[in-house]
C-alpha cells in the first residue's frame, strides 16, 4: 500500500490489531469494528492525520487503496500465545510508533481497534498544538448490546484511546531497537496511568471540555467485554442515566449500528 504522509500531520493514531487467531467470526466482528473505527477518522473535519495499524493478518478491505493516510504494517513475531496479549499489544504500539517516526507528526496517540473519535478530535488537537499533550477525559461509552451511551468524566479508567502526546517530549523511535522502543509511553504506562506520567515529569497538558472518544462495549464477547458492573446494574445505569444513541450522535462520531458488530 503507497502511503502519502500529509505535510506536517497534526497526529499520528497508532492502532494495535488483534491477530486472526482461529476464530473467524470473532476476526469478522474485529475488521467490523476496526473499519468502523477508521470510518470515525475519515470523518475528520480536518485532514491532516496519519494512521498506522500494526498487526499480525491484514483486514480484506485494507488490501486496496482504502485511504492514502492508513497504512498496515504486518509485525513478523508469532501471535501471543505464550507471551500474551497485553504485552502483545505493547509491541505492536511499539511497532506503529517507529512507522510512524518517518511522517514526523506533531501528536502521536494511541487508538485502540475498537473505538471511535468525534469528527472534530483533530480539530482539537490543532488547537492546543504546545501542549505536551491533550487528554481526552471526557467522553462517551457506546454499548453496542443495548444500543444504548453514557456520559464519562473519567474516560481513562475504561479507554485505551485518551491521550495525544508531544513527539517534542515524547520522541517517536526511530528504529528497532528495544532501547528506543522501551521509551514509548505506553510500553510502561497503562492508558489510566499517562496523566500521572505527564505529572511527574512536570510537563503541561489540555483537560478539553469536548467529548471526543466513545468506548465501545457490548459487543462480542471475545473481544473486550470489561464490565465493572453486573449486566442488569449496567442495563439500570445506562438507562437511568444514559441515553439511546441517536442519530445525531452516531452521526458525530460516524457510528454506524447496522453492521451489526
Amino acid at each position: 500500500m503507497n502511503v502519502s504522509f500529509p505535510s506536517s500531520p497534526a497526529i499520528a493514531f497508532l492502532i494495535p490489531l488483534k491477530p486472526r487467531g482461529d476464530n473467524e467470526a470473532s476476526w469478522k466482528v474485529t475488521c467490523d469494528l476496526l473499519h468502523q473505527t477508521l470510518g470515525s477518522l475519515l470523518a475528520q473535519t480536518v485532514p491532516n492525520w496519519m494512521a498506522f495499524v500494526a498487526g499480525h493478518d491484514r483486514p480484506d478491505f485494507l488490501a486496496g487503496n482504502f485511504d492514502s493516510r492508513i497504512a498496515f504494517h504486518q509485525v513478523d513475531w508469532p501471535p501471543p500465545h505464550s507471551r500474551g496479549p497485553r504485552i502483545d499489544k505493547s509491541w505492536k504500539i511499539a511497532f506503529a510508533a517507529m512507522r510512524a517516526h518517518e511522517a514526523k507528526p506533531s501528536y502521536q496517540m494511541v487508538l485502540d481497534a475498537d473505538d471511535l473519535l468525534r469528527h472534530d478530535l483533530v480539530d482539537v488537537v490543532n488547537r492546543y498544538i504546545g501542549s505536551s499533550a491533550i487528554v481526552f477525559e471526557r467522553g462517551w461509552e457506546f454499548d453496542l448490546s443495548l444500543g444504548r451511551a453514557r456520559r464519562c468524566d473519567h474516560l481513562a479508567a475504561l479507554c485505551g484511546s485518551t491521550a495525544a502526546l508531544s513527539t517534542s517530549d515524547f520522541p517517536l523511535p526511530a528504529g528497532r531497537d528495544w532501547d528506543e522502543w522501551n521509551k514509548v509511553p505506553w510500553i510502561h504506562h497503562g492508558h489510566n496511568k499517562i496523566k500521572s506520567l505527564l505529572v511527574s515529569r512536570n510537563l503541561s497538558f489540555v483537560v478539553p471540555d469536548e467529548r471526543c472518544v466513545a468506548y465501545l462495549t457490548g459487543h462480542d464477547a471475545s473481544l473486550r467485554q470489561r464490565h465493572r458492573i453486573h449486566p442488569w446494574k449496567r442495563w439500570f445505569v445506562f438507562h437511568l442515566i444514559g441515553r439511546r444513541i441517536g442519530a445525531d450522535l452516531a452521526r458525530q462520531f460516524s457510528f454506524c449500528p447496522e453492521t451489526g458488530v
